[in-house]
């Protein structure tokens, strides 16, 4: 259940877990997916299971290129600040090492 702040209605909603998430996010690999990829990393429980999920729809070392690209470069922190607001330089680059992380799986 959704309540608002301001609002006294609330709303139901169903939302998918963090690997769902993520594979919906892989496979599309927008640069909006990509931040919020870059953001959820964490939160993954199955690495595996993601990589052969993706790798069943789309070119996973294909978007994986992208995704890595996009996190290694120097504009990306600065993209991704203004979404998410300040990032710590300790979690960002733990962010940044799960998602090379992957490449190896």
């Amino acid at each position: 259940m959704l309540k608002g702040k301001t609002v006294l209605e609330s709303v139901k909603l169903r939302i998918p877990d963090p690997d769902a998430l993520f594979i919906m996010k892989f496979i599309s690999c927008r640069n909006v997916d990509i931040r919020d990829i870059f953001m959820l990393v964490s939160h993954i429980k199955d690495f595996k299971g993601i990589r052969k999920e993706v790798e069943s729809k789309v070119n996973f070392k294909e978007n994986f290129e992208k995704i890595k690209s996009k996190v290694t470069s120097q504009a990306f922190r600065n993209d991704l600040q203004g979404v998410y607001g300040h990032i710590d330089d300790k979690l960002f680059e733990k962010q940044k090492n799960l998602i090379l992380e992957m490449e190896k799986e």
